[in-house]
């Protein structure tokens, strides 16, 4: 997963295999339908007698039911009766839309259908927009306020000449009743996989007609995956010239890639329920308008346009390779999940893969994502949605269920915010999902559970040892060192006001390629004056490496990328160029018109000269020190140790080592005598287990 963008160049290297992608619809479920069934038909599919627990059948509406409303025009929409875990069958609402032309009011009725025998119908997968409920329907024979992004969404699907049967969420789940979203949510999975089809509604086309042109050129990229059958290494480049040539694709200069990125960025592709909702549907289609594209057709056809270099090669167009770390963690997942071995992820690996998704209710991005953790997962952990506790309590919950069923401690390596509303709510060592993150714990996992980097800083024979003492976590370790230097954090992914684009300002970075080299090589020349000054404070222990040597091997984590050795990064990273080139440009960028000519150079120049680059282009190692990077700052610590810690590391915290942790951990001493919990670290020399003393452990309690 994408662990968030520092495990974006991990997960993009693992090998997705071609796959046999067809435009046919998937097998049909047990309870097998004709496809042309789409309607109600009288007497068929009338409103199931079913019976709950206390034998009661369900009855036909009544003029008197009240069990849920919705408001309409100051009228209370009355819904029939409450869905409930309780019922046995599980029952759930489906809208039957009648016909009608473009643009007649929408006419529709909610029917009671049990789910293990539901009929042929149709999922909206939609994003809300506006909260407010501005267009009114008719549903029942009364007035249904909805959103008008869900009403010109039922709008298009309508047929003509016969009704529809569809469940969007927002009408078939009483919004008010915190009961029955409580008892609905864990039933997502579920309708989602039965239904026939689920209608990805993108909303109208730009009068541009940039949907148009994004949908025809996913389809020729996708032509030239199915014909190629790749496998997908974003930093293993294609020359581009030789893809767009081969595989009659229009120029980079053409509006039609302009148009594609300009698809990737309407807001239903950062949802959190959107993950759920295309991986476990049966087929999926992309509606904008009347036009309809697969999902597959975009998976497959965005990552060609990724090896094809489309992220790397148009900086005018995408600011940095991690901007879309969302869309391309939803496209590996579902990568991953139509391959049947991986049907089923880990719930803290999906969790880490989609931190950087939204959601109106931050509680969703938790329960958004338990229908896809194995189910062997999700009665280990027993989480069952509560929409009445508080998101701090959830979390907490969440965290709680991980420590205490894990037999490693990984879930405390994931990187905390600067800032949240949640951080005077929630205690240190409980992850905040709330917030986005660019970093990533160096135990991260792929989706497939393998971890990204081998670590054992405590030996593995040695279980993990905790408590849980009210608000505290009772770990079982020992301090190793103090940390006496920091350096500038490795952000070049943020955005400061023009007026701040300073040299003594510019850790917080600025846009535009140009712009985001200039940051990491101030940074990296930062780090280097660390490292040819720690020789002061004590020799380096336990390697005869050279300083330099040191340096490369802690920012690449010792895990060298694909094609490079030691040696050769050692040489590229010992070149004099390095420190001139930043010192020239920090003088430079003193004056903010330099950031003009940069954006002007960029759009005019660099993509030109990447379209005309020839076989022999050569991979940076670049991406791969920065996926490891980000959002990660480096110390050295009181001992001579070099490491990289999160962005909240400061001198005077301690490095401690604690029994099922696979990397050291970074810890505050507060006023009480407890600990607080800043994240995870790097500690060269010390990751597997060189300095871990058993006899020295004792209780650290952390709050």
């Amino acid at each position: 997963m994408l662990r968030s963008s520092s495990h974006l160049a991990e997960l993009l290297r693992m090998r997705i295999e071609p796959l046999e992608v067809t435009e046919e619809e998937s097998s049909p479920p047990p309870h097998s339908w004709p496809a042309k069934h789409r309607t109600l038909k009288s007497g068929r599919y009338h409103l199931v007698s079913l019976k709950d627990r206390n034998n009661t059948a369900f009855e036909s509406p009544s003029e008197g039911a009240s069990a849920g409303t919705a408001t309409a025009c100051g009228v209370k929409f009355v819904y029939d009766r409450k869905l409930s875990a309780t019922d046995t069958p599980r029952v759930i609402r489906l809208l039957k839309v009648l016909p009608g032309r473009e643009r007649d009011p929408i006419v529709c009725e909610l029917h009671y259908i049990a789910l293990d025998h539901s009929p042929y119908y149709e999922a909206i997968s939609y994003c809300w927009g506006s909260q407010v409920n501005s267009v009114t329907i008719d549903c029942n024979g009364q007035p249904l306020r909805i959103t008008e992004n869900l009403s010109a969404a039922i709008m298009a699907l309508r047929p003509r000449g016969e009704s529809l049967l569809v469940w969007a969420d927002a009408v078939c789940i009483d919004q008010e009743s915190i009961e029955e979203k409580n008892s609905q949510v864990p039933v997502m999975r579920l309708i989602y996989q039965n239904a026939a089809k689920v209608q990805v509604w993108l909303g109208h086309d730009t009068p541009a007609k940039t949907c148009w042109e994004a949908f025809d050129l996913l389809q020729q990229l996708y032509h030239g995956y199915s014909k190629l059958g790749w496998n997908f290494d974003i930093f293993t480049k294609q020359p581009v010239g030789e893809v767009l040539g081969s595989h009659q694709l229009p120029p980079l200069s053409d509006s039609s890639w302009a148009s594609l990125l300009e698809l990737a960025r309407r807001p239903w592709f950062t949802r959190a329920w959107i993950i759920q909702e295309v991986i476990v549907s049966r087929r999926a289609l992309l509606r904008c308008e009347n036009m309809e594209l697969p999902w597959k057709t975009f998976c497959f056809g965005f990552l060609f346009a990724m090896r094809a270099g489309l992220l790397t090669y148009q900086p005018t167009i995408l600011r940095h390779p991690f901007a879309y770390q969302h869309l391309v963690a939803l496209i590996v997942t579902y990568v991953c999940f139509v391959d049947s071995t991986y049907e089923q992820f880990d719930l803290l690996s999906l969790l880490q893969s989609h931190r950087c998704v939204d959601a109106t209710d931050p509680k969703d991005k938790i329960y958004a994502l338990l229908g896809l953790s194995a189910e062997i997962e999700s009665q280990k952990h027993e989480l069952i949605p509560n929409y009445v506790l508080p998101t701090e309590e959830i979390y907490a919950e969440v965290s709680r269920s991980i420590i205490s069923k894990a037999p490693t401690l990984d879930l405390l390596g994931v990187p905390r915010a600067v800032s949240s509303p949640l951080t005077e709510r929630i205690s240190s060592w409980v992850t905040d999902w709330s917030v986005r993150h660019l970093g990533s714990s160096f135990t991260s996992k792929s989706l497939q559970g393998d971890y990204m980097f081998n670590f054992n800083a405590t030996p593995a024979h040695i279980p993990k040892q905790i408590t849980f003492r009210g608000s505290s976590l009772i770990l079982n370790g020992h301090i190793f060192d103090i940390i006496v230097q920091v350096g500038k954090v490795m952000t070049p992914f943020k955005l400061p006001p023009v007026s701040q684009r300073t040299t003594s300002e510019f850790s917080i970075s600025a846009p535009g390629a140009a712009s985001r080299m200039l940051h990491i090589l101030l940074v990296l020349q930062d780090w280097r004056s660390m490292n040819e000054g720690f020789s002061s404070i004590r020799p380096y222990k336990g390697t005869p490496d050279a300083l330099l040597k040191v340096f490369c091997r802690t920012i690449y984590l010792d895990k060298m990328p694909e094609g490079y050795d030691l040696t050769q990064i050692t040489q590229d990273y010992g070149r004099y160029y390095y420190r001139l080139v930043s010192l020239i440009l920090s003088y430079i960028f003193r004056y903010s018109v330099a950031f003009k000519v940069l954006e002007w150079w960029e759009a005019r120049l660099m993509r030109h000269a990447l379209i005309r680059a020839g076989e022999n282009t050569k991979a940076t190692s670049f991406p791969d020190m920065i996926a490891r990077t980000v959002e990660r700052r480096m110390v050295i610590t009181k001992s001579g140790y070099l490491g990289l810690a999160p962005e909240l590391a400061e001198p005077g915290q301690c490095i401690a080592l604690v029994k099922g942790a696979k990397v050291p951990l970074v810890l505050r001493l507060k006023e009480n005598a407890k600990w607080e919990l800043i994240g995870d670290c790097y500690i060269h020399g010390i990751m597997h287990g060189e300095a871990f003393e058993v006899q020295k452990c004792i209780d650290i309690e952390v709050e």
